[in-house]
């Protein structure tokens, strides 16, 4: 097989790929923990007064935007060293079929960075988890995550690390080790078949996930909570819990101290439930881009000398979408506390720790 360059200059690309990975990776980590603290500041701030609508729709775009900056980054990074290489690179015996062989590095090294920040999140929010419960309940008596332990705060940082920073890295991960794979196929692909254009099939993953990115946007836009018609009975409740509420606030106020106001429970049945909400969005999404895959498909696979070949690959793309509803649906169903799995579990805690233990590792087992 001819090379691009010797395997010095290969090699050198190649660790460069594996940097601009890494680096890339971190960004995405870091932006996502830095944007996942802010957005819970204004999703708690909105709850407080009282705007349900709007803690809503900040908790959902806050983390469509950490999701979407990643594959921006991620397509980015991809885009721009696939260019560079080209112009360094070329005109070369080998061919431009050989540049997506350079990038390996690039997954590699978001692989690297996305191991640290998840076993290193994990690890110190377990270890911080163990410490504040042996000391603050055992020693000093204090409730769980009160903020007088040391530990507890040490706690949510490591959540915070692990959960914000980790997901964000190992999302990176996930998707450029996908588009790399994938435009390897496409290259051998293309220069099996002697295609006079292999740029097309090495480049399908990556405007996939840019109308992904467009897809998503629109479908967050669109995703918004609505009212329902509440029945006389929460009116009633509602008008009654008002009432109490105002009634003790105003003893508050003559009482000289400050009082809580909160949410009564038939104020929150007039809006409709969270996960309705967020599948409506869904389903959008999916709707969306079913017609993007098909119309990327047709415009960017298709060849003359087989025109219906595009249609084999866009079978494989709407398999992929109808398997991410199926895992959606699946993941419901047994982490629901409407459906059945949830249920045995909670009945069996009636009996004792060995049951619950019995009965939640048995429906774990079944949903995997």
């Amino acid at each position: 097989t001819a090379r691009l360059a010797s395997p010095t200059q290969e090699a050198f690309l190649t660790s460069f790929s594996f940097l601009v990975g890494a680096g890339c990776s971190g960004i995405s980590g870091y932006v996502g923990m830095w944007i996942s603290v802010r957005t819970n500041l204004r999703v708690a701030s909105a709850a407080g007064r009282n705007r349900y609508d709007e803690a809503i729709a900040v908790a959902l775009r806050g983390g469509a935007f950490c999701g979407l900056l990643v594959v921006t980054v991620c397509i980015f990074g991809i885009t721009a060293l696939f260019v560079l290489f080209e112009l360094t690179l070329l005109p070369s015996p080998a061919g431009v079929t050989r540049i997506p062989n350079l990038l390996v590095g690039y997954s590699f090294g978001a692989s690297l960075v996305a191991l640290f920040a998840q076993l290193g999140g994990g690890i110190f929010t377990k270890a911080a988890d163990v410490g504040a419960d042996l000391v603050g309940k055992l020693e000093a008596q204090i409730p769980e995550d009160d903020p007088r332990n040391p530990a507890v705060i040490a706690d949510l940082v490591g959540d915070n690390v692990g959960d914000c920073a980790g997901r964000g890295a190992d999302l990176f991960e996930s998707i450029s080790a996908e588009i790399i794979g994938s435009m390897i196929l496409g290259a051998e692909l293309a220069e099996t078949a002697s295609l006079p254009n292999p740029i097309a099939f090495m480049f399908f993953p990556v405007l996939i996930h840019a109308c992904d990115l467009v897809v998503s946007a629109v479908a967050v836009l669109t995703t918004h909570p609505t009212r329902r018609r509440p029945s006389p009975a929460s009116v009633v409740a509602s008008s009654s819990c008002a009432a109490t509420l105002c009634s003790n606030a105003l003893a508050d106020a003559e009482a000289g101290c400050g009082g809580v106001v909160e949410v009564p429970l038939s104020v929150m049945a007039t809006w409709e439930d969270p996960m309705d909400c967020l599948k409506r969005g869904y389903v959008t999404a999916v709707v969306l881009s079913g017609l993007a895959i098909t119309c990327l498909a047709r415009v960017v696979l298709y060849h003359a000398k087989v025109p219906g070949v595009w249609l084999n690959y866009l079978g494989c793309a709407l398999i992929g979408v109808a398997t991410s509803v199926a895992f959606l649906e699946i993941t419901k169903y047994y982490t629901d506390y409407r459906h059945s799995p949830v249920q045995r579990i909670a009945l069996a805690s009636k009996t004792g720790h060995g049951t619950n233990v019995i009965a939640g590792l048995a429906v774990g087992l079944e949903s995997v």
